[in-house]
């Protein structure tokens, strides 16, 4: 082998050696590199046919954005293989292709309506799309190089859970209230919603608890009619901390997050106990609360009253909904093709907060 190759493999080869030592031996993700290829080739496409067009032109544009989050799949990809992840292979590539097209998205879309100043640099709507997308890339291929198991995250799920709640009630203290709902948090010129990090805090409590306690929750102790329930001693940690959460989030008008959370925990628990009856009942409640929801929030009122006829009230609560509709309408079956749409005339949107809803 020669000098020069020699001292090229020399950091490869030290790497390995480091993970060996570590107990740690590379893996080969095969599916999941074939899937990000389809996955970057798409998205290439995509990108080319929104530059060509919004150019008149064949063009790629400025694909720097496209070439940043090329580079982020490809490194995370490179960590879950230089840590032998066994993890399922094709969940990165689904995320991918989601966190890309929302990108394309938001590159066609006017990027003065979101926007982020930081000292040197302004951010549209696309970069700072970009952004968020990387920060949480980049924690992906850190928690796969530092994590090694997952026992942290069992044995500190009520934590875990006490955290979720806790962003839930700082947000129904000091977020602001827009549209009848409190979603969000700023702190400074940042701001996000809890909800969304509840989410993942909802999936590891409920994978923690169901793993530690299947086998009992799969048992039957106690009949309501024909519904058959566990020990309900085992059911009550479950149950509470979603009634915490819906109640949160019932409250703070965020009706959509109350469903999600509701629907993770039906399917969690169903895929741990593989009993049917447990869907049933959550259906059942899920229908009863919908309805008493609907009686005592005059928002949910509007909300159902505008999805079964958004043309009762055309320029007022229905008018978001209508726009989007005669938007979809004109894009027929097929669409119109990527940037060939008009979800604005010049920079002012057709539809209002476009870049949030019916993306």
């Amino acid at each position: 082998m020669s000098t020069a190759r020699q001292t090229a493999m020399g950091p490869m080869v030290a790497l390995r050696d480091l993970l060996h030592r570590a107990g740690i031996r590379p893996r080969l993700r095969n599916r999941e590199a074939g899937l990000l290829l389809l996955v970057a080739f798409s998205l290439l496409i995509g990108w080319l046919s929104l530059a060509s067009y919004q150019a008149g032109r064949l063009t790629v544009g400025d694909p720097s954005i496209l070439v940043i989050y090329v580079a982020l799949l490809t490194g995370v990809h490179v960590a879950f293989v230089m840590t032998g992840r066994r993890t399922d292979q094709v969940l990165l590539p689904v995320t991918a292709m989601l966190g890309g097209l929302s990108l394309l998205l938001m590159a066609r879309l006017p990027q003065g309506l979101a926007a982020l100043s930081l000292p040197g640099l302004d951010l549209g709507l696309a970069p700072l799309q970009l952004l968020w997308i990387s920060g949480a890339f980049i924690l992906l291929a850190l928690l796969a190089i530092v994590v090694r198991n997952d026992n942290w995250l069992r044995e500190y799920k009520y934590t875990w859970a006490a955290t979720g709640i806790g962003l839930l009630l700082l947000v129904f203290i000091f977020g602001p209230e827009v549209n009848g709902s409190r979603l969000s948090i700023a702190i400074g010129p940042v701001s996000g919603q809890p909800s969304e990090l509840l989410k993942v805090i909802l999936v590891v409590f409920l994978a923690a608890y169901l793993a530690e306690n299947r086998t009992l929750l799969a048992r039957i102790s106690t009949r309501i009619g024909p519904i058959s329930l566990p020990p309900l001693p085992y059911m009550l940690p479950m149950v509470a901390m979603l009634a915490i959460a819906l109640a949160i989030v019932i409250v703070q008008r965020d009706l959509g997050a109350a469903l999600l959370f509701f629907s993770v925990f039906l399917t969690m628990l169903y895929a741990a106990t593989r009993r049917r009856a447990y869907v049933a009942l959550g259906l059942l409640l899920f229908i009863g609360g919908a309805l008493v929801l609907y009686q005592l929030f005059p928002h949910v009122r509007t909300r159902v009253d505008i999805w079964l006829d958004p043309y009762a009230d055309p320029l007022g609560a229905g008018y978001q909904i209508l726009r989007a509709l005669y938007a979809f309408g004109r894009g027929g079956v097929l669409g119109t093709g990527l940037g060939a749409g008009l979800p604005q005339v010049g920079d002012v949107p057709a539809i209002p907060a476009i870049h949030t809803d019916f993306v």
